[in-house]
């Protein structure tokens, strides 16, 4: 089994040494204190598998240190899964599970419970194998969005998703429309474009590979999901081979962005402007959604957007139900269940907000 290893930014190796040798200074000068460092965000990269080990592990690594380095964020990289506890997970900005094939053998009750929860409110980024739980852990399904049934190879097209919310998704900006790849082309149980949550960046074009197991057309490929308490999850079913991670502009500008977008920009990247949606400090949690509980009821109140999307899910964020409005508007959501914590979460095109609340 392999130990920890870390990859530090240029700039962080500068500033620590500069960093000792200026408290050297201080003690020799009696100086009182010194200013503070401000600390690089740092990313986990598992690495562990619980089922067929894909040597392109080694490359995604590889790619990931060198991120690290033009990002100015500390990498960890590790394959023990003692790493997954809350308190060890919270210092993370984004958690990426890279290639971590069948994880529900890799983690124990806690560590899975761990991991979970950071995924409900933190930054996770999956590669390829991370999606292919086979079956042995369904509620990480549900936070991924999706799990594979099959895969075919061959070289494929992925084209931009069609609807609005690609297009003009921050990871995407100046994409190509299509590109083509040599891969693994997974397919999955449920088409996660019907996951609560789920947004669909790039799909397959099932007409280009003869040797891809079909899913009627619509076949999502990358995709991104919003957690019920503001966690964001991206996930990139490429990755089989070696040539994904190796000297391709496509899937570095991608995974680049990625760890800007699911860490909120505590990760810098182009896409991290004045002007990204994403970018700033977010709204107090709740901001502007006013609750009003009766019998197995909630009434939701939007008082700070404009053209809206209200969403009822449960903890595991499955999609209760769904209202669209524009500026101030009351929903009321009948027939709950009672003594029962939902999330409610209102969706503009300038971000995400949600609160937990509880049916009487």
């Amino acid at each position: 089994m392999k130990s920890y290893t870390s990859t530090k930014s240029a700039a962080g190796r500068k500033t620590h040494k500069g960093l000792a040798l200026a408290l050297s200074l201080g003690l020799l000068c009696g100086a009182a204190s010194m200013p503070a460092v401000a600390a690089n965000p740092k990313v986990l990269d598992f690495w562990g598998v619980g089922g067929f080990a894909h040597g392109s592990r080694i490359a995604a690594n590889t790619l990931l240190d060198s991120l690290a380095i033009a990002m100015k964020f500390d990498l960890i990289k590790t394959d023990q899964a003692s790493v997954m506890t809350a308190a060890n997970l919270a210092q993370y900005s984004v958690v990426i599970l890279n290639n971590s094939t069948e994880s529900g053998k890799i983690f124990n009750t806690d560590q899975r419970t761990a991991l979970l929860a950071y995924m409900n409110k933190g930054g996770f980024v999956g590669f390829h194998g991370s999606g292919d739980s086979k079956g042995s852990w369904p509620d990480y399904t549900t936070y991924l969005g999706g799990e594979l049934s099959s895969h075919g190879g061959g070289i494929a097209k992925l084209d931009i998703d069609t609807g609005a919310y690609a297009k003009n998704h921050p990871i995407m900006k100046g994409l190509p429309i299509t590109q083509s790849f040599d891969e693994e082309w997974y397919a999955y149980k449920t088409n996660p474009r019907l996951a609560a949550g789920v947004h669909v960046l790039y799909t397959l074009d099932e007409s280009s590979c003869a040797g891809c197991t079909k899913m009627g057309g619509d076949h999502p490929i990358i995709w991104v999901k919003d957690a019920p308490e503001g966690g964001r999850t991206f996930y990139y079913a490429m990755g089989h081979g070696d040539n994904i991670f190796k000297k391709n502009d496509f899937c570095k500008t991608v995974l680049a962005r990625s760890l800007s977008w699911a860490s909120k920009c505590a990760i810098n990247s182009d896409i991290c402007g004045p002007s990204d949606i994403h970018q700033g400090p977010a709204k107090p949690a709740g901001a502007g959604i006013g609750v009003a509980n009766g019998a197995r009821s909630l009434t939701i109140k939007t008082s700070e957007f404009g053209s809206h999307k209200v969403e009822l899910l449960s903890l595991s964020g499955k999609r209760i139900a769904q209202r669209s409005g524009t500026g101030v508007q009351s929903y009321t959501f009948d027939n709950l269940k009672g003594a029962t914590v939902y999330s409610v979460v209102v969706a503009t095109k300038n971000g995400r907000n949600s609160r937990l609340v509880t049916v009487q």
